[in-house]
Formats: C-alpha cells, sequence, structure tokens
C-alpha cells in the first residue's frame, strides 16, 4: 500500500479550496458581465450575443426567431415628475412583469433607458404579436404606482433570411416608432 505524505495531502486540500474558489469567482464575474445592474435582467452586449446566436441557428437550421423591441411610453414623464428612484422602481416592475410573462426558452434583456428587447425563438411573426399584444395588455392593468397610469409600445419582427443582425435590429426598432406615432400603448409589426 502506498502512504501519502500528510503535506501532499494538505496541498491538494488547499489547491481543490483554490480551485472551487475561483470557478465561483469567474461565474459571478460572468454573470456580472451580462447583467443589467438595475433590473437584473440581460444586459445590451448579452443581447448582441444572442441576436448572433440566433441568426447562426437561423441560416444553419432554418429555425425562425423573432424579436420585440418595447419601450415605456412617456417615462420621462415619470422622472421628471416622480424622481429618478421612481423610475427605477418602474423599471424594475416593468422587467419583472415581463420576465414572468415569457417561456424559459425566450431572452430578455434591458437594451438602453426604458427599452427592453425580447428574442423569441421559433417564434414566428404573427406569434411574436400575439406575444407583444398580451404583455401589452398585462402592463397597461398592472399598478405601478397610483400618480401615473404606465403604458408601453412594441415593435416586433421575424428574422429574414438576408438579415444581419443590424438589418433585424433596425426592423424592430422601426416597428417600435410605428406604434409610437400611430399613438403608443400598441404593437406595431414589420415583417420584412
Amino acid at each position: 500500500m502506498i502512504q501519502v505524505p500528510v503535506q501532499l495531502i494538505a496541498v491538494f486540500l488547499v489547491v481543490l479550496q483554490f480551485s472551487k474558489a475561483y470557478d465561483r469567482t469567474h461565474r459571478e464575474l460572468t454573470d456580472l458581465s451580462i447583467t443589467d445592474k438595475l433590473t437584473q435582467l440581460k444586459n445590451r452586449a448579452c443581447l448582441d450575443e444572442r441576436i448572433s446566436e440566433e441568426l447562426a441557428r437561423f441560416r444553419r437550421y432554418g429555425e425562425t426567431f423573432s424579436v420585440i423591441l418595447t419601450d415605456i411610453d412617456f417615462f420621462k414623464e415619470v422622472n421628471d415628475n416622480f424622481g429618478h428612484q421612481k423610475g427605477d422602481e418602474v423599471l424594475k416592475s416593468f422587467a419583472g412583469l415581463l420576465e414572468n410573462n415569457i417561456r424559459e426558452t425566450d431572452t430578455i434583456g434591458r437594451w438602453g433607458g426604458e427599452e427592453f428587447m425580447i428574442i423569441i425563438p421559433n417564434c414566428s411573426h404573427r406569434q411574436g404579436m400575439g406575444l407583444a399584444e398580451k404583455l401589452r395588455a398585462l402592463v397597461e392593468k398592472h399598478d405601478f404606482f397610483k400618480e401615473q397610469k404606465i403604458t408601453c409600445s412594441f415593435g416586433v419582427t421575424e428574422v429574414q433570411p438576408s438579415d444581419s443582425p443590424d438589418d433585424l435590429l433596425l426592423r424592430a426598432d422601426q416597428a417600435l416608432y410605428l406604434a409610437k406615432q400611430t399613438g403608443r400603448n400598441r404593437v406595431a409589426g414589420i415583417k420584412e
């Protein structure tokens, strides 16, 4: 029987502890690098990466997907009239409401300011419009705070064969702009 020196066992245990601590720290840093600090949703860098992954999957396997871009209507008024702390509360509540009403396979993140993006794998334009309408109605009914009613607008698009990430995002942004220009608190879609 081979005897292992106690010092060697002690060194092994210390190395094992450092390895576990390194893994935990690496996971925590990775999570921080892809998470929006305020809402705890994915951040823009992570959303950019997910769009590229879904485009690659679409090109390789033909699996369609849709993108929803949403924006809180008149959000500046919340900050101006009730303060940034109330604005932050609205953003966190809005993020939670959206996150709790999408599928586990969908990716939601904060695109910037009061804009949020949802990437929906295996989802047609029609299905994306349906989800956006469901979310719009939930937001409209939700009581964020008594002093002001909160609504939002949604832009929806589905990936097309010639799309680059920029093409897809531009179309989603144009659809959101259309929803805003036609009265807000609505869903607009641009398929192609």
